[in-house]
Order: structure tokens, then C-alpha cells, then sequence
């Protein structure tokens, strides 16, 4: 594995954590939302199932990302390969909160953006 391949892969894997980050904190940042849907049934506890399920998923994809990063075996291989792969996050970063702003300022509600 090397090259581009290695790049996406730590990409997706990126993704996943934020997307596990982001529905274990759902139930606490857009309550309403949460509580109309179907899933807020399920808790255990006094805690939703998906902020449990979400903070494992967190956590373990935490894990596979840092072993990706630091074991040349399993993923980046070289410098280059680090600055595209942090280059791309840190320009989708910097999009992401400029076209926030731009929505925001059109009067959109970018709440749970």
C-alpha cells in the first residue's frame, strides 16, 4: 500500500471518526432533532445508545487512524505523502467554515453545520 491509495485511505478513516464524533454528540446538540426520531428510544441507561455506540466508534477508529499514521507498514510512507494528505485536510477544513460563513450571511440556519 503506498502512494495516492494511502492518502484516501487515511481520508476515509477520517471521516469515519468525525462521523462517529458526530452521532455520539447528536442527542446533545440537537436535542429536538434527536428525540423526534426513532432511534431515540434506545438508551442505556439514561444515556443514548448512540452516543455509546458513537464514542466506541471514536475511539477505535481514534486508534486505527494513529497506528496508520505511525506505522509505516500499514499506511503513509513518506513526507510527501504526510503534506498532500494534511495539505487536503486542511484546505476542505478552511472551505468548510468559509462557505459556513457565506450561508450564514444569506440568512441560512447553519446550526448543526
Amino acid at each position: 500500500m503506498g502512494g495516492a491509495d494511502s492518502g484516501r485511505h487515511l481520508c476515509l478513516r477520517l471521516c469515519f471518526v468525525i462521523t462517529c464524533l458526530a452521532g455520539a454528540l447528536l442527542p446533545y446538540r440537537a436535542k429536538e432533532l434527536y428525540e423526534a426520531s426513532p432511534g431515540a428510544q434506545y438508551k442505556l441507561g439514561n444515556i443514548p445508545l448512540i452516543t455509546i455506540m458513537g464514542l466506541i466508534g471514536t475511539l477505535l477508529g481514534g486508534i486505527f487512524v494513529l497506528m496508520f499514521m505511525f506505522y509505516d507498514v500499514l499506511g503513509l510512507t513518506s513526507s510527501l505523502a504526510y503534506t498532500v494528505v494534511f495539505g487536503v485536510l486542511l484546505v476542505s477544513a478552511i472551505w468548510y467554515f468559509l462557505a459556513k460563513s457565506a450561508q450564514k450571511s444569506r440568512g441560512i440556519n447553519v446550526e448543526y453545520a
